[in-house]
């Protein structure tokens, strides 16, 4: 599922409604396997890599006869599916969406993401998780029907209907202590970039705060709407408790704020359907910088409604412009 509701900053706006999806687990488990074969027909064989491992874990899982115990959940093997289930879901949403443009504008980021270790949280500098942060907010504009481009100066640039540029600058977040930091950097990133970009262009930060969060109050949860409820409860908690680091900024016209992201996996049993399953949810939230009224707030407005409630499971949108 993905879930995009809230725009919430220096202004305050109205609540952006996200959606939520449903698919059968052999839709998910069949667009992992051909994400991995493409992987694979562009020079990146997966056996080997942490996507591979994720299939075998998959594949334990799901194989076993009926009636029959598919896997002893330790805590260690629960961590590892659960850790398989919510990258394997970002690895379709690359495959569903990065096939739109030539393979050589990402090819580089996309041999990182595949070398990267099994576990985000076993190494400080995780350039394989960086690069599969902006690639995923790259394939959410592509998804969205925009024009992008990724071997450029900026981490991604979407082209506007005027010829003018969205500048974005991508940031994975690791600890609290360098939210500001982070943020500052990707200001001046952004300032360079603002120099040489056409008339009438805009700049933004988006930080992924996935690995911020606070523990799951809930493992498993009465409906997969609650699903999504917790984990916009959960970044809430993060962007609140760091609000001061997150708008000390300076306003400039061109720089319309922050996309503030983070993803997470639950289980459900829904008593009302009666049906058990397993919920990826993505919550995006905005912190506004300029005022109501100004053509960087109404663009930041327009970015958010186009970008939210996406099923990776379905076509993109044909290609548009801001």
């Amino acid at each position: 599922m993905e879930q995009t509701d809230n725009v919430h900053g220096l202004q305050r706006v109205s609540p952006i409604k996200g959606a939520i999806f449903k698919e059968p687990l052999e839709t998910m488990l069949a667009s992992f396997k051909i994400a991995c074969e493409w992987l694979t027909e562009i020079g990146i064989p997966t056996g080997a890599t942490r996507y591979g491992k994720y299939q075998r874990i998959f594949d334990k899982c799901f194989s076993s006869p009926p009636g029959t115990a598919a896997l002893d959940f330790t805590e260690e093997s629960k961590v590892a599916f659960e850790n398989a289930y919510e990258e394997a879901n970002e690895l379709v949403r690359l495959h569903a969406d990065l096939t739109r443009i030539a393979s050589q504008d990402f090819l580089n980021q996309i041999k990182v993401v595949g070398s990267g270790q099994e576990f985000r949280a076993n190494v400080d500098n995780d350039q394989a998780r960086d690069f599969l942060f902006e690639l995923s907010t790259a394939a959410r504009f592509i998804r969205a029907g925009y024009h992008v481009a990724l071997n450029t100066i900026s981490d991604i640039v979407v082209t506007l209907d005027d010829k003018a540029e969205l500048h974005v600058e991508c940031k994975r977040l690791k600890s609290a202590n360098r939210i500001e930091k982070n943020l500052k950097k990707a200001h001046s990133q952004l300032n360079e970039r603002m120099v040489r970009a056409p008339k009438g262009s805009f700049g933004m930060a988006a930080l992924d705060f996935t690995d911020l969060l606070p523990p799951r109050p809930n493992l498993v949860l009465p409906s997969f709407e609650l699903a999504s409820r917790q984990l916009a409860a959960r970044l809430a908690v993060v962007l609140q408790a760091n609000q001061d680091a997150l708008t000390r900024v300076r306003p400039t016209p061109w720089n319309i704020g922050v996309l503030c992201s983070a993803i997470g996996m639950y289980y459900f049993t829904d008593r009302g359907t009666g049906l058990d399953g397993l919920s990826y949810a993505r919550h995006t939230s905005y912190i506004q910088y300029l005022p109501a009224g100004t053509i960087g707030a109404a663009f930041l407005r327009n970015v958010a409604e186009t970008l939210k409630g996406q099923d990776i499971y379905r076509d993109s949108l044909p290609f548009q412009s801001l």
